[in-house]
């Protein structure tokens, strides 16, 4: 018989799943209000009660429910609309059906005076029907004397709601005690408010994001309407073409048809009027946007559903007690979908079987129409029997469902127990990485070589402390590619770009970090690299209370915080923990600047402790900040001694007492820093800034923007901007010229630390109750009228903390070496002195700092996005890894060096002394030489005999490597470690991660081809003039005098060579100029300075002009010099 049992709840249930599983064109035909999605009225669709475990009887109800039927939240929609026909009407544009549509609209719009949100009766039915079925449906758990509880949201619809259903339940059980209450301390269990900020609106099928139409109201997706509305078009208007607003107009009637049916004593059908294909479209695009706003997406669930956390907790809390009292027979919530979306998402029921969704493909699979109409609503029924454990079922919309994530009892039923083991609040989060709960995401990625495909991990919304403020925002994603250009990829050991999307110091939740978007991030994830984005806490967050949770220095704590996860999880976490580069723009180059000097900061060390984070370190390898707006607390001095004479556009000159005296007190400042500029400039100060900053950062700039045009691009600029003084090769312009022809300011005064206090920066430096407070004495001396006022010490520590240069002119150990630092040339947002003495100082330090200005640029213009990665390569990659790189890109844009028989002087040739100089001189390339023993041994060494080198004689070909190696050098006495003389594969193995082997392949071939595939070294070296064959890298020579035409080195360039070595000893040679333009473009052009074969351009010698030989071939088109001199050669080049 309970065999029976089961077979009859399986196939009820299965009935029930298939109905929801119905095509959605097929049930939308049936019903096209169904297209209304969120805003479909309520369906009651005839349920069938599982039968209970013997023994047990309903004894309590915990409720959600959203309000019923409504108006629109807004008259704009209706206003606009009607609006639009009006003139398509004047204009005689109407067609007899547009005119009955315009009449449709117009007593829609009629209705909405006054109304708007507003219940309509038939939300005001939906609950009283609600109310009785669930009377009739469990009468036993409304005993006389029985307690029922209700809240609401303030919203008037909710609060009517509620009052309808409370007045129908009460109606059937006279002698229940009734208890309705409303409030803003509600606010966090009965709607959803990201992040609590206080002024949040309740946005109940109101879009925001990417969904609804005008004034806020619900629709398809806002910005790309997708789809042929043509006959729509033509139905209703003469001419459609002339028509402007084609997909407001659609989108709006769309949404007014929706409400058709929520208003139905007004007897308006506006869905007539499209096609089924028109309206299948519109549904889809709809349902997908209300998925990806509130449902549980593959993409942004997780952050959606965490929102339902406090409303969780409470039906939970409220269940324990009434099940304890005996009491209270219900306690029913009455809120808003995005409440109701985000419960069934936290509790995996949202979809059957717990499906998950991308957002874009919702419409194949869920509803909204049948998961969150009007009046939707989820019932938690509690059964008990005498001695058993308490259980419980769950209703969704009425009908039973199961809940994957739980092991029924029976049918439908669960233990109470399970439920609460399965989602009570745990008391911290894990700080342990799960390597196996990801999604897997692809995505074509633009690069410089044009569109790469990657596949790659996602996971998605870690907690990275132990014990959050505020969870959504202290979480953060890993993106690890494994498939770049369709081949298989293994990040484990790849940099990781820590890159914060901080803007205007506000918070960034879990919702806004699901996926790498701006083209750093594509660009490192195309490279191979993981990427991690985090959350974080912003000035604009607040609790519950409304108290302020967000301010400084919380974001500088919660990036530390991220960090230190990464590093607690490096062993199997994707990436390279020792090689994070930390990014951000504007703000978050500010944050990302203060992550990169301030690490393991001891300041911050009892505010991690809080928060329980890893006891790690925090600091970083490498830091981007791109337009960084920093050193909160002189900005406004910096910015007056840049802009302070420079008008608003349009305005006045601002307050020049107010200038004059932050001028003033920036020259002090100034002065106090003693920083030397670059180069030999000397002391910087106020009076020299500007010309500092013009020889060394503006000039530089112009010029290489000016180099980068065409010559009638570069004629037509200078034409349009004639104060560039141009001679050819560089511009020259005084910082003042500069001033007067640029940008003008666009801030009011003080700039930062604004006298109103109304400037992000004030926000920042709130407090738990202070929303904005001021952080200089200047200001506040001002405001305040008390020329003695200082800032608070407390204040005054997170200011300093909060500003890089404290810990970059403290000299803090943490602090990152390599830095990039971008600032666009024409921003005047910010000051551009504050941005470079932080990178002089740096770089007066001894940091390896590449920062420079982007002509023409504004705030946060990144003009080279690719350069950056590029960047975090030549740091990260071993050395030899990005020498390779460089080696096959065939524009040749950067010049490599190599060196015969490695450094040698002063060293023995070829040995691991000189391979190890080369190296810290910057080669790219080591040419060796090889021979081999008697006793079958390859090693490192030029001469066929010994005499020359070592302190005896003989043929290397007749002595054995031992015999070789006990013969001391001629001329060093060093550790005889450094110079005994290598065997290739020592050379192979010492070269690794550092430069590149050059070998002329001539005797013992195959040996020779052996050992490097041995060595897995393929890559390793590169050979010059015998062809090795496939999978090597091959750079022959080609003299230009040894043969009569080109025909040879037409058959080099056919076997895919990474360079041709071209040699000449006379300029006027006839093949010289036809080889180099035939080599041009298809590989590297290689030529040997130190040899004699480079014609008169050689090494220069004492007092010769670098720029006169190596400069002249690198201007024809040489990438490899190969020198006996690499160190001058390597500082030619700046490298």
């Amino acid at each position: 018989m309970k065999h029976i049992e089961q077979i009859l709840i399986s196939v009820l249930l299965f009935w029930s799943s298939a109905l929801g599983a119905q095509d959605a064109r097929q049930l939308i035909s049936e019903n096209p209000d169904r297209a209304a999605g969120n805003m479909h009225s309520y369906e009651f669709l005839p349920y069938q009660d599982t039968r209970s475990p013997k023994g047990y009887k309903p004894v309590y109800i915990s409720h959600y429910g959203r309000h019923g039927s409504r108006h629109d939240v807004s008259t704009a929609t209706c206003e606009k609309t009607l609006g639009l026909f009006q003139k398509a009407d004047s204009l005689n544009q109407l067609t007899p059906a547009g005119k009955e549509l315009m009449e449709q609209v117009r007593i829609m719009a009629d209705e909405h005076v006054g109304m708007g949100g507003e219940l309509s009766p038939r939300g005001g039915r939906e609950h009283e029907q609600l109310a009785t079925r669930m009377a009739d449906r469990f009468p036993s758990v409304f005993g006389k004397g029985k307690k029922v509880s209700a809240i609401s949201s303030t919203a008037e619809r909710c609060i009517n709601s509620m009052g309808y259903f409370m007045s129908s339940l009460k109606g059937r059980f006279p002698g229940l005690e009734v208890e309705m209450t409303t409030g803003e301390r509600y606010a966090p269990i009965i709607r959803l408010t990201s992040g609590t900020p206080a002024n949040m609106q309740v946005m109940d099928g109101n879009g925001g994001g990417n969904r609804g139409g005008n004034g806020g109201g619900r629709g398809p997706q806002q910005n790309a309407l997708q789809g042929d509305f043509s006959a729509f078009m033509g139905k209703v208007f003469v001419n459609p073409d002339r028509i402007q607003a084609k997909d407001d107009i659609v989108r709006n009637i769309f949404k007014l048809g929706g409400l058709c049916q929520d208003l139905d004593f007004l007897g308006l059908d506006m869905y007539s009027f499209f096609t089924e294909d028109e309206l299948m479209s519109l549904w889809e695009q709809d349902n997908d946007a209300i998925y990806d706003r509130w449902g549980n997406s593959i993409e942004n669930g997780y952050s959606k559903a965490i929102t339902a956390r406090p409303l969780l907790n409470d039906i939970i809390e409220k269940a324990d007690a009434a099940l304890e009292s005996g009491q209270t027979a219900a306690d029913l919530r009455f809120g808003h979908d995005m409440s109701y979306m985000a419960l069934l998402s936290l509790l995996g029921i949202d979809a059957d079987g717990g499906q998950r969704f991308r957002s874009n493909e919702a419409h194949n699979s869920w509803y909204a129409f049948q998961i969150v109409p009007t009046a939707a609503n989820l019932q938690i029924i509690f059964y008990t029997a005498k001695g058993k454990d308490t259980l419980f079922k769950m209703l969704r919309n009425e009908k039973e469902i199961s809940i994957p994530s739980l092991s029924p009892v029976s049918g439908p039923y669960y233990r109470w127990s399970d439920f609460k083991e399965a989602f009570s609040p745990k008391e911290e989060f894990s700080l342990d990485f799960d390597k196996d709960n990801f999604i897997t995401l692809k995505k074509t990625v633009n690069t410089a070589s044009g569109p790469v495909d990657v596949v790659y991990k996602a996971y998605l919304h870690i907690p990275y402390v132990t014990k959050p403020v505020d969870v959504e925002h202290q979480s953060l994603c890993i993106f690890e590619p494994i498939f770049i250009g369709g081949k298989s990829f293994d990040a484990s050991e790849s940099p990781i770009l820590f890159s914060n999307r901080v803007n205007g110091y506000l918070s960034v939740d879990d919702s806004q970090t699901s996926d790498v978007k701006n083209g750093r991030e594509e660009l490192a994830l195309a490279e191979g690299m993981t990427v991690v984005v985090p959350g974080v806490r912003g000035r604009d967050l607040k609790d519950a209370d409304g108290k302020n949770i967000g301010k400084a220095p919380a974001v500088l704590v919660d990036l530390k915080a991220a960090i230190r996860y990464l590093r607690h999880n490096k062993d199997v976490i994707p990436g390279d923990t020792e090689k994070i580069v930390s990014a951000g723009c504007s703000a978050g180059g500010a944050v990302s600047a203060a992550i990169g000097a301030s690490g393991n900061s001891p300041l911050f060390d009892g505010m991690l402790d809080e928060i329980g984070a890893a006891r790690e370190r925090d600091d970083v390898y490498a830091t981007g900040a791109f337009s960084p707006i920093m050193d909160l607390q002189h900005a406004d001095m910096a910015y007056e001694w840049e802009f302070g004479k420079s008008p608003r556009r349009g305005e006045q000159l601002v307050d020049q007492t107010v200038s004059a005296e932050l001028r003033n007190q920036f020259a002090e400042y100034q002065q106090s820093l003693r920083m030397r500029g670059n180069g030999d400039f000397g002391q910087v100060t106020a009076d020299n800034l500007g010309d500092y900053m013009a020889q060394f950062w503006l000039n530089p700039s112009a010029t290489l923007f000016l180099k980068s045009l065409s010559e009638k691009e570069r004629n037509d600029y200078l034409k349009d901007h004639a104060w560039l003084s141009w001679n050819g090769d560089s511009t020259n312009f005084t910082f003042e010229t500069y001033l007067q022809n640029t940008s003008p300011r666009v801030k009011g005064i003080p700039a930062f630390d604004a006298f109103d206090g109304n400037s992000p920066e004030n926000s920042l430096f709130g407090n738990a109750t202070d929303d904005t407070r001021h952080f200089t004495a200047y200001s506040l001396q001002h405001t305040s009228g008390r020329a003695s006022a200082t800032i608070d010490p407390d204040l005054q520590q997170i200011v300093d903390m909060m500003n890089p240069l404290t810990y970059v002119i403290g000299r803090n150990k943490g602090c990152s070496q390599h830095w990039w630092i971008r600032h666009g040339a024409a921003e005047s947002g910010n000051s551009r002195a504050s941005v470079i003495y932080m990178a002089t100082e740096l770089n007066g330090q001894g940091k390896k700092v590449n920062a420079a200005l982007f002509w023409d640029a504004g705030h946060c213009q990144d003009n080279d996005p690719q350069g950056f990665i590029d960047w975090i390569v030549s740091i990260t990659a071993p050395r030899d890894e990005a020498i390779r790189k460089k080696l096959l890109d065939t524009s040749g844009k950067e010049v490599l060096t190599g060196c015969k028989w490695g450094d040698w002087h002063g060293t023995m040739e070829n040995s691991l002394h000189a391979i190890q100089k080369a190296f810290d001189k910057g080669a790219d390339l080591v040419s060796i030489g090889l021979k081999k023993t008697a006793d079958g041994k390859i090693i490192c060494f030029s001469d066929d005999t010994v005499d020359r080198l070592l302190q005896g004689s003989g043929n290397v070909s007749e002595m054995t490597l031992a015999q070789i190696r006990a013969l001391a050098p001629k001329e060093y006495s060093g550790p005889s470690d450094w110079v005994a003389i290598p065997t290739l594969e020592e050379a192979i193995a010492f070269a690794k991660g550092k430069v590149l082997l050059h070998i002329d392949l001539q005797d013992n071939v195959d040996e020779i081809l052996d050992i490097v595939r041995k060595e897995n070294a393929e890559k390793q070296v590169v050979f010059k003039r015998k062809y090795p064959g496939e999978g090597f890298y091959y750079l022959p020579v080609f003299d230009v005098e040894h043969h009569p035409d080109c025909t040879e080195l037409e058959r080099l360039l056919s076997l895919n060579p990474v360079g041709i070595e071209i040699h000449w000893t006379k300029d006027d040679a006839p093949l010289l100029e036809e080889a180099f333009d035939m080599v041009r473009g298809r590989c590297r052009i290689a030529v040997n300075t130190g040899n004699g074969k480079s014609g008169s351009r050689h090494d220069p010698k004492h007092g010769e002009s670098a720029e006169e030989n190596w400069g002249t071939l690198i201007e024809e088109g040489a990438s490899v010099i190969f020198t006996d001199g690499i160190k001058p050669l390597t500082r030619y080049l700046g490298k």
